[in-house]
């Protein structure tokens, strides 16, 4: 049964807070990475200095400027053939805090490359990574996961170089070198399915006291045989991991319905870990819905009135629209819905103009998507990049 929003604590609320901030200036510091060229999966493009900022307004800069901004945790994971479809990407980061000594942060931004996409679409379940006796869980978060690198040796590099530390390199150092005895993680959307299951590995390593997750818009992320393996582990200190596991869900966001609501009815075998807390925050925008900063974290800064008046809200910033939308050869319908790209070309996404059976390429990644029934127009409509 899920818990209100509005009925927090100010303890959850504060963390809950912490989380959300770090979670947005992880999702604009992958948006760095974009506007950079992607370097390291540019294998050619080597260089990325990241310079940590908070651009979310429903974050506060005083809170945001206690924060000290740690490591950077890379994932390397393959979607497509040949050496294009290694991908390379920034994942998370490390940030500490002085009101909470002794703990770490773990913060996991969510989907915003084409790859990205294609990958929460892989609804086929393989074994858990973390047990192959801990039910099953989705098979592109999973592979999200595992390119953090969760061994000894860092087995990330599968054809292209991967800077940085492993999650587990990362996770041993802060326990065996900084003195951190407390692990807070934190995600949203693919980020917060990567996030349960990296909670999960930290109770694993038992280099923590204690291990909590906080996460938003969380997908689900195995099935029930999942849900039985991720209810019974516990840290250092007792705790179960998935009563200290808080998922917070906008009632008018489709994400944390799925996979179940969108994959083939042999795939609906999803169920979702810890404790549920609820607000209903609906712009009739699937994008808006979902957003980290105008919608997850204006609610939890006002959880008794959750919806943001400022409809201009838009993050990350510094975002590119992948065509003009006064392109009169693109023809916009009423009727929209919003939909994942998970075709296995994402890399090459096209749209089709009513005036010519010949696509042209635009940005992959998430977008507003129009369906008709002109058959002409066989492949998707692009209203806008998130």
């Amino acid at each position: 049964m899920a818990e209100q929003l509005s009925d927090q604590t100010q303890d959850y609320l504060g963390i809950a807070r912490k989380c959300i901030l770090l979670v947005d200036v992880c999702s604009q510091m992958s948006r760095d990475w974009i506007n950079a060229d992607k370097p390291y999966d540019d294998p050619k493009n080597l260089d990325f200095k990241w310079i940590p900022a908070n651009l979310c307004d429903s974050d506060p800069d005083s809170e945001y400027k206690k924060f000290v901004f740690r490591d950077i945790i890379w994932t390397s994971f393959r979607y497509g053939l040949f050496i294009t479809g290694v991908k390379v990407e920034p994942a998370a980061f490390i940030a500490t805090h002085p009101d909470h000594p002794d703990t770490a942060f773990l913060a996991f931004r969510g989907s915003q490359t084409g790859a990205d996409f294609g990958i929460d679409g892989q609804y086929d379940t393989v074994p858990n990574p973390l047990d192959a006796k801990g039910g099953l869980t989705e098979k592109g978060f999973s592979k999200y996961f595992s390119g953090l690198g969760l061994n000894e040796t860092d087995d990330r590099n599968i054809g292209k170089k991967v800077p940085g530390f492993t999650l587990y390199e990362t996770l041993k150092k802060l326990a065996r070198k900084q003195g951190i005895r407390h692990l807070v993680v934190s995600g949203h959307s693919l980020g917060s399915t990567t996030a349960t299951m990296s909670g999960a590995f930290a109770v694993q390593t038992q280099f923590f006291k204690t291990v909590k997750t906080y996460v938003s818009a969380s997908p689900q992320v195995g099935n029930a045989d999942f849900k039985t393996w991720y209810h019974s582990l516990t840290d250092v200190d007792g705790n179960l991991l998935h009563e200290n596991t808080v998922r917070l869900v906008n009632t008018a966001d489709g994400v944390p319905s799925t996979p179940n609501s969108v994959a083939p009815k042999p795939n609906q075998v999803y169920e979702h870990v810890g404790k549920q807390v609820d607000f209903t925050a609906d712009y009739s925008d699937g994008g808006k819905n979902h957003n980290p900063c105008c919608t997850y974290s204006y609610a939890l800064h006002n959880p008794t009135d959750p919806v943001n008046p400022d409809l201009t809200c838009d993050f990350p910033q510094n975002q590119v629209d992948a065509i003009d939308p006064n392109d009169p050869d693109i023809t916009y319908m009423e009727d929209e819905t919003q939909d994942l790209i998970t075709a296995e070309t994402i890399e090459t996404c096209h749209i089709v103009t009513e005036d010519s059976i010949e696509p042209f390429p635009v940005d992959p990644g998430r977008y507003e998507v129009v369906h008709t029934d002109n058959p002409r127009k066989t492949r998707i409509f692009v209203l806008r990049t998130y």
